[in-house]
């Protein structure tokens, strides 16, 4: 799985938490709740992970307790009772699919901001306006691959992913540098 895939599940996983968040007790609550629905699900199914299944099968549980079969119970506080709780099962979810993700990139992670950590303190961290921030990540990652203080970190690196994965986490955890 690379680490497109990743950044987007991560993303979306962010996107749920501003669904909750933003749209307590309403309709656009299951509104946004069932477009996020389809759109991790169609992703998911994409990308050939198999998890779309368990996504899709919380889909179809929302559309079913959109369905009233009680018409003394109020409609919309059973249908947002019944998507609160699909929601936690889909915050699970989530979860389950991004942890062997967390995993497989926290230790590059931590060994790209110790990189990071000496960069900055042999004063290679100085950003300059006139240059991209894509051409300055590679620039950086030039220096790093080729100075021999870094070796240690690139061979953690290297027995872990790829260059076109560690310039993108490279990237993310650049930015708090440059602030």
């Amino acid at each position: 799985m690379s680490i497109e895939i990743y950044q987007n599940l991560r993303t979306e996983s962010q996107h749920l938490e501003t669904i909750i968040s933003t749209k307590p007790k309403d309709y656009e609550l299951i509104d946004d709740f069932k477009e996020w629905l389809l759109s991790v699900e169609d992703y998911l199914r994409r990308n050939e992970i198999d998890d779309f299944r368990r996504i899709a099968e919380i889909r179809g549980r929302l559309i079913a307790a959109q369905v009233a079969f009680d018409r003394r119970v109020p409609k919309l506080k059973r249908q947002l009772k019944a998507t609160t709780e699909l929601i936690e099962i889909s915050k699970n979810t989530m979860d389950t699919i991004m942890q062997p993700l967390e995993i497989r990139y926290s230790e590059p992670r931590k060994a790209i901001s110790k990189m990071l950590r000496l960069a900055e303190h042999q004063g290679l961290i100085q950003w300059n306006n006139g240059l991209r921030y894509k051409d300055f990540v590679y620039a950086l990652w030039r220096i790093l691959k080729r100075e021999s203080l870094y070796a240690k970190y690139r061979k953690q690196l290297k027995d872990r992913i790829s260059d076109e994965e560690a310039i993108v986490l490279l990237s993310e955890e650049l930015k708090p540098y440059l602030s």
